[in-house]
């Protein structure tokens, strides 16, 4: 069953040195996913493209969007919490533990926090 390996991170380049070194380990964009929020005051939340991560990821839809990736409902609406208080939610999608391991030590050697893996929801 494939697993979805999520993390928070504090600072954009936190985000960004994970992403690269997911990349360097060899997954691929289409196995990322970035939820941030939006600086620029427009929306509550900005989602990065070419992810996994279902459509609608906007305001007051972080918290279904996440539930549907098969994260239970109050880890869910504690992401978005740490969301809303300016953190970035990557998320990465593995086939097998192998996988899961390396995207887990990656954010471990980043300094993530709330790094955790579900099932993922069938689409």
């Amino acid at each position: 069953m494939a697993k979805s390996v999520l993390c928070i991170t504090k600072t954009d380049a936190q985000a960004i040195a994970i992403v690269d070194r997911l990349k360097t380990a060899g997954f691929s964009h289409n196995d990322l996913s970035v939820l941030l929020p939006d600086k620029a005051g427009t929306k509550d939340f900005a989602h990065e493209q070419h992810t996994k991560a279902p459509e609608g990821a906007g305001t007051g839809g972080v918290t279904r969007t996440l539930i549907r990736m098969g994260i239970p409902k109050y880890e869910a609406k504690r992401y978005e919490g740490k969301i809303k208080e300016g953190n970035m939610l990557i998320s990465v999608h593995a086939d097998d533990s192998t996988e899961r391991d390396r995207a887990k030590t990656i954010f471990e050697q980043a300094g993530a926090e709330d790094i955790s893996s579900t099932e993922e929801a069938r689409v």
